[in-house]
């Protein structure tokens, strides 16, 4: 029978007041216990009509909305520390979770009428949860900031508390009784609830105190948690023990949630070895405990972190991780000969300062292995680097000398240096020896640290093509925005998608894009493409009979030819930050490989786009027909904009279509090195202003697309060729123009001159070209106003009648000398 765990608003810890416009800010308390229901309080700005909960893992499900009228709030003077809450800003939520629910992080979004709220998390425990008593800042009558006042709490159990940022510092304390011999662990999770969607840190730390104030231990940052703080003791002797929660680092922000795991299970802070051999049994180390695991390895690890199983100690709350390969082990204690063929696993440590650890290898000349090393990734204290260099008597002269790797190298996506995980420690490099022979491998600690738990793993990993997709984010937006795919029924959807070859990927086939997951009534299409190109569309359709719903997709990337499918691993990825401090530098962040669709209803407008009746040239401009239907409720100007375009071609600043008028031209011109070709493209609209929303989160905005249509790209209609020139001050002159045909058009086309220098102006008539002129001549008159100098990159516009539309191309690059005047 499931407990039900009623949570008062009172005690959802601190601020729900939304901070940021999204659709949804904050779902708390973040947690609730296996087997059991819980209700959560979602805040956002436009959660009206809230019809489904979407989680991306297994063993959750959400069934009841109701909405509030009320929410707590740190800016409440009252007595109960409650706020008015405004309609369409806050819902509770009736989780029903599990009994198998797997434990820790899971994702989800909220799914309103007509959107799709950002990821947020929740977490699962195998514990009772349990609501700090006192959130809010502490009084004479409410406090939990010292010892004295500390809330008594059982072991093993969850709690669900806030700091609030008041000055000074806030401190919670937490009592629990111990018995002599017992284990006392505590995790945090604060940093990694993800409750700071664009600025600000959440850095907390722990400490555990006995009864006469001694501070047994303490903890800031780790390697297994990383900003999450951990502790674990062996308890002394019988008695009350002290938990303190406070931020190392006191940032201005004031979303400092976070989740206490507190009990009595052994905490391991590393297992060793790192890995192992997929279908074998091994024996783990689980460092720190003194205890010894036997585990079975599963037998087929899947791609990229398929191949990471979780061990777990018994009653704990979370697990460390290893890495299965399906390859042998080496590891150090068998000596430094390696006898296996690669590829393989090497396992060992580093203990002693400065050591550096060689092993020699046998490689066969054009076999490429991904070298991957697993120190940090697997929370090893280990900072590795790694060399590769041929044995004496082989001829080969290449060598390898890496330290830390980049996103690519981890089939991930982010920016170089704002974004940060440990993981990216680790080196990881490509390795294909030129000879066949011997090579010394060596590994060492980039800064000469050593220590039981400077463990290692580095996996011969044998080279498999690959490339990810991926959304980008908008210039000067936050990643957030619209990284999920909202269509409405009956209309179409478009999203650019950034290409990334695997690292190490030299296939240059075409590629394509298939979804897997549909729901009926929704087709996805994007055109083929190689890893050279940075980006493509994907557009989405859904029917007008689609059914409305939330959906998670798997977008897989194969080579369009069957035969090379084998050998290529590719699909999308999205690493989205969990915390953010100012600048849009991140440590933490939301992995999935999942694309959130939802299918929703509501569509302000419809949106459409004149199939063009003639191409683009290079070098050219084109006037592109979008007309705008309003729908009843809806009268305002729309916001327009190409989210993709092919490359070299180039797009006008957003077109606003003003409320009343229902069509506008937007302009698309083709640079002189535009790859000729016939492309799919749509227009993006939006509202103009929605009151409350935030074009930077995108909340409050609905975003449609026209239906695509094909841009054909090609070469010129003519190309001119400036002859130089040379005109006196105060005179009159002629600069002429030489004209090759490229392709056959009727009518007269006229040609103007452009880059002009000040004080030189074109005379009318205007040159006329009509089919099979080789030649023109530009009147040009020179003012007095004119500098004396030798003017270059004068060019030549020509405006060409086509289909009743008249294409523009810019075409030569002329010099034009101005004189003084002769006496």
């Amino acid at each position: 029978m499931k407990k039900r765990l009623l949570i008062s608003l009172l005690a959802l810890s601190g601020s729900l007041e939304a901070q940021d416009p999204g659709l949804t800010d904050t779902i708390l308390p973040q947690v609730g216990q296996r087997g059991t229901t819980v209700e959560v309080v979602a805040t956002g700005n436009f959660l009206r009509d809230a019809r489904e909960v979407l989680f991306y893992q297994p063993g959750i499900r959400c069934t009841k909305f109701e909405k509030l009228s009320k929410i707590a709030g740190i800016h409440s003077k009252g007595p109960d520390h409650t706020i008015a809450a405004e309609p369409g800003t806050a819902l509770k939520l009736t989780f029903e979770i599990a009994p198998d629910a797997p434990l820790g992080q899971h994702q989800l979004r909220i799914r309103t009428r007509d959107g799709l709220g950002e990821l947020v998390t929740f977490w699962v425990t195998p514990f009772p949860v349990i609501i700090e008593k006192n959130p809010f800042e502490d009084t004479a009558e409410a406090r939990n900031d010292t010892p004295e006042f500390a809330q008594p709490i059982p072991l093993n159990s969850t709690i669900a508390g806030y700091l609030p940022l008041p000055t000074p510092q806030d401190y919670d304390f937490y009592r629990v009784d111990c018995k002599s011999g017992q284990i006392l662990t505590v995790e945090a999770v604060g940093q990694r609830l993800g409750t700071l969607h664009y600025e600000g840190m959440n850095d907390p730390a722990l400490a555990i105190y006995d009864a006469a104030g001694k501070a047994l231990t303490r903890n800031d940052d780790n390697s297994l948690f990383g900003a999450d703080p951990w502790v674990s003791v062996r308890i002394p002797k019988d008695g009350a023990y002290f938990i303190e929660m406070r931020q190392q680092m006191d940032y201005e922000n004031r979303r400092r949630h976070y989740l206490l795991h507190v009990g009595t299970w052994s905490r391991p802070g590393l297992i060793y070895p790192l890995g192992g051999q997929a279908g074998k049994r091994i024996e783990l180390s689980l460092l720190g405990t003194g205890e010894m695991a036997k585990v079975d390895l599963m037998a087929d690890p899947g791609p990229y972190e398929g191949a990471y199983q979780d061990i777990w100690t018994e009653g704990s709350p979370t697990p460390n991780r290893i890495h299965v390969a399906p390859f042998p082990d080496h590891f150090e204690s068998d000596g430094y000969e390696i006898s296996q063929e690669l590829p393989v696993a090497i396992n060992g440590k580093i203990e002693t300062e400065g050591e550096v650890d060689w092993y020699r290898f046998r490689a066969r000349k054009g076999e490429r292995y991904r070298v991957r090393t697993y120190g940090k990734t697997l929370n090893s204290e280990l900072d590795p680097r790694i060399w590769i260099k041929p044995a004496e008597g082989n001829p080969d002269k290449q060598t390898w000398d890496v330290d830390d790797s980049l996103w690519p190298e981890h089939d991930l996506v982010g920016h170089h240096y704002r974004e940060q995980i440990q993981d990216r420690l680790d080196p990881i490099f490509m390795f294909e020896a030129r000879e066949d022979g011997e090579y010394l491998l060596g590994i060492g600690d980039t800064r000469r640290q050593f220590g039981p738990e400077h463990v290692y793993r580095i996996e011969f990993q044998p080279h498999i093509n690959g490339a990810q997709v991926f959304f980008d984010a908008y210039p000067s937006q936050a990643e957030q925005v619209r990284d999920r795919v909202v269509v409405f029924r009956g209309h179409s959807y478009a999203r650019p998608l950034s290409i990334q070859a695997g690292f190490g990927s030299d296939y240059s086939g075409k590629l394509r894009i298939r979804a897997l997951n549909l729901p009926d009534g929704v087709t996805i299409e994007a055109p083929e493409f190689t890893t050279t190109e940075s980006q493509i569309p994907l557009f989405v359709r859904a029917d007008a009979d689609a059914e409305t719903g939330g959906h998670l997709l798997d977008l897989v990337v194969e080579p369009v030819d069957p035969g090379a499918r084998g050998d290529f691993r590719g699909g999308f990825v999205q690493v989205i930050p969990a915390t953010q401090r100012r600048g849009g530098y991140a440590m933490a962040f939301h992995r999935t490989r999942k694309l959130a669709l939802a299918v929703v209803e509501g569509a302000p407008f419809d949106l459409a786009m004149e199939p063009p009746r003639v191409g683009l040239v290079q070098s050219g401009e084109l006037s592109l027909r979008v007309r705008v239907t309003r729908h009843e409720g809806f009268a305002g100007a729309v916001y327009c904009e190409a989210d993709w375009l092919p490359e070299g071609v180039n797009k006008q600043p957003p077109l606003i279509i003003p409320a009343g008028t229902d069509a506008a031209d937007y302009k698309v011109s083709a640079r002189n090195d535009a790859k000729p070709g016939v492309y799919p493209i749509s227009i993006t609209g939006r509202e103009n202003e929605v009151e409350g929303g935030s074009v930077r989160s995108a909340a409050g905005y609905h975003y449609l697309m026209s239906r695509a249509v094909n841009l054909e790209v090609s070469e010129p209609y003519l190309s001119v060729t400036l002859e130089r020139a040379a005109i006196e001050r105060r005179k009159t002159g002629e600069i002429v123009g030489k004209i090759k045909h490229h392709k056959s058009f009727e009518g007269e086309a006229v040609a103007t001159l452009g880059r002009l220098p000040f004080g030189v102006r074109q005379i009318e008539p205007f040159p006329k070209i009509r089919a099979g002129d080789t030649e023109m001549r530009f009147k040009v008159e020179v003012t007095a106003d004119c500098l004396l100098e030798q003017y270059r990159d004068i060019f030549c516009e020509v405006a060409i009648p086509v289909e009743g539309q008249v294409i523009r191309q810019q075409t030569g690059s002329g010099i034009l000398r101005v004189d003084a005047e002769r006496k």
